[in-house]
């Protein structure tokens, strides 16, 4: 056999190979190469003042949530609450009920499921209002939700953003109130302690 065709059946060999590898895992590598890549990240620790349609005064808590990949719109796209973990008593944080991945609000009115594409949303995902307890805003509450807090009280909670076809890298919050309320945002920002830790591993 001269090298000619020995060279011609390496080739034919490899586009073999690599039509099988396209047919069995072509969707990963298209996703992976050119799918969307979705971020989210705090907005902010202080949170935006504002006041409910009963005139009560409160502050929400948002996420900054984005496409890295512009080119690529991810459709249905929703955060989710993953996990909640609390402290026991010897302060271990240890993972809360939920029922499954929860979607957290959008700021505005805007679909419950937008595209993005080349540009950004904000998620409200917890809010403080005066005279209540600090709470995460699911667009559907569980009966038997635990994402409250209560004065001195603490939990970090898991979120995502995820769409048809891709889903961020989870974002971790540890989330602590001391129970107080001031209009004065310098205060605010030592009552509500936000800030981003890494992952829990659950026991």
């Amino acid at each position: 056999m001269d090298e000619a065709n020995i060279v011609i059946q390496i080739f034919v060999a490899l586009g073999t190979i690599s039509v099988a590898v396209l047919a069995i895992w072509g969707d990963w590598i298209r996703h992976k190469l050119a799918g969307p890549r979705l971020r989210l990240a705090l907005l902010d620790a202080v949170g935006t003042a504002t006041h409910r349609r009963d005139k009560k005064k409160g502050r929400y808590y948002k996420l900054r949530v984005w496409n890295d990949r512009k080119w690529s719109p991810a459709k249905n796209a929703r955060v989710v609450l993953k996990s909640i973990f609390k402290p026991a008593a010897d302060g271990t944080l240890t993972p809360q009920p939920l029922s499954g991945p929860l979607q957290l609000t959008w700021q505005w009115i805007v679909p419950q499921f937008p595209t993005l594409g080349a540009g950004e949303e904000i998620c409200t995902y917890a809010n403080l209002v005066q005279g209540e307890q600090f709470v995460l805003s699911p667009y559907i509450t569980p009966n038997n939700f635990v994402g409250f807090l209560q004065a001195d009280k603490r939990m970090v909670i898991e979120v995502a953003v995820v769409s048809d076809t891709a889903e961020s890298v989870p974002l971790f919050l540890d989330l602590s109130w001391n129970g107080k309320w001031s209009e004065d945002t310098t205060e605010m920002l030592t009552n509500v302690v936000i800030k981003e830790t890494g992952r829990i591993e659950s026991s």
